[in-house]
């Protein structure tokens, strides 16, 4: 099991409180890459609306 797969699994049990993702442009890796949440992925109606937070530093603080 490696890192995504745990975190799918640790989501699906309900195990995880906080969630906090740093989102940065793909530069390496392309469509086969390993994605940071293995598994199915969330449906379209299950998407939860996350709060932005804009920084000087043109990235974006999400927090779930």
């Amino acid at each position: 099991m490696g890192g995504g797969e745990l975190v799918a699994s640790l989501l699906a049990d309900d195990l995880i409180d906080e969630l906090y993702l740093t989102i940065c442009p793909l530069l390496i890796g392309g469509k086969t890459a390993p994605t940071p949440v293995g598994g199915l992925g969330f449906g379209v109606g299950d998407r939860p609306v996350m709060p932005q937070k804009y920084r000087p530093s043109s990235s974006y603080s999400l927090h779930a």
